[in-house]
């Protein structure tokens, strides 16, 4: 864990100050949503749909943030 100034925290790719920021990634790049467990979030930037739940595929222009349910990543 890093200090950056009075109130922001960095733990791994993961900041926060008065809010909590993950950097992007493409859906390619994500690590196997089985490796990274049921409630792993990230955020990427080039899904096909917006639509809450759908399993994520990448190749689009569309940036959502993401979870795994354990066996697929989910858009939300």
């Amino acid at each position: 864990m890093a200090k950056l100034n009075s109130g922001t925290r960095v733990y791994g790719n993961l900041t926060v100050d008065t809010f909590a920021k993950t950097s992007s990634t493409t859906v390619t790049s994500l690590t196997a949503a089985a490796t990274a467990g049921a409630g792993a979030r990230s955020f990427v930037t080039d899904a096909n749909t917006a639509v809450f739940g759908t399993a994520v595929s990448g190749s689009g222009a569309i940036s959502v943030p993401v979870y795994s349910d354990g066996s697929a990543w989910r858009v939300g």
